[in-house]
């Protein structure tokens, strides 16, 4: 029982993360696709940081494994980061397909650098996770 604090945890932190990535086959469907609109963006990241400091409150007081808390928002402040990297190199939105999309093709299609960036958008946040949760305990 004393587990359920950080299975929720992942649960909210790698799951935020991997349904906004795989939820349709479509990429225009995609909800990542949607978080590059301004005012569904600046919705998300408002619930992510009121997640990041509950999950704040519950490192400092409680489990310090629950570090996954933070994942939401770092993914949101790095997919937006991204975006804007492949906006300015390819002139076109980031492309998020995993193996069992069709992404589009051709010219526009996806490249390596949007794979690589998958893969990156979902390590990272768990790993500056890790970073945050080492500070907080040193600070605490």
């Amino acid at each position: 029982m004393n587990n359920i604090g950080l299975i929720l945890s992942i649960v909210i932190g790698i799951g935020y993360c991997f349904l906004t990535i795989s939820n349709s086959s479509r990429q225009k469907d995609k909800y990542y696709y949607k978080l590059f609109n301004e005012k569904i963006f600046s919705i998300h990241i408002i619930g992510a940081l009121l997640i990041g400091t509950f999950g704040l409150w519950r490192v400092i007081n409680f489990d310090n494994r629950e570090f996954f808390y933070f994942n939401p928002l770092i993914y949101l402040m790095l997919l937006r980061l991204l975006n804007y990297l492949s906006l300015f190199i390819y002139k076109r939105p980031l492309i998020l397909a995993t193996r069992w999309d069709s992404p589009p093709k051709g010219k526009n299609g996806i490249k390596f650098f949007d794979k690589c960036m998958l893969f990156l958008l979902l390590l990272i946040p768990t790993g500056v996770s890790l970073f945050l949760l080492k500070l907080i305990l040193e600070g605490v």
